[in-house]
C-alpha cells in the first residue's frame, strides 16, 4: 500500500497521438507523503549533528562544487 502508485500518462507539447510526446506521472498515496514529510522534518536535523561540513553533496543549500573550489583554494 505504502510503495504503490498509479501511473498516468501526461501529454507534454505538440501531437496528442505521438507517444513519445508523453511522459509518465506517479500518483503516490497522501498519507505516504504526509509522514514521510514529518520523518524528513524530524531526521534533517538529527543528521545536521554528525554529518558536519564535510558532508556537502547531501546537504540542503550546499553543493560538492563550491567545496571542491574551496578545497583547491586552500591547497594553493
Amino acid at each position: 500500500m505504502w510503495k504503490e502508485s498509479i501511473i498516468i500518462h501526461v501529454c507534454k507539447k505538440g501531437d496528442e497521438a505521438d507517444r513519445s510526446n508523453y511522459r509518465g506521472m506517479s500518483l503516490l498515496s497522501t498519507t505516504y507523503k504526509l509522514l514521510s514529510n514529518i520523518l524528513l522534518s524530524w531526521l534533517t536535523p538529527q543528521a545536521e549533528g554528525f554529518t558536519g561540513d564535510r558532508q556537502c553533496g547531501f546537504r540542503r543549500n550546499s553543493s560538492t562544487t563550491a567545496r571542491t573550489a574551496y578545497l583547491q583554494s586552500s591547497n594553493s
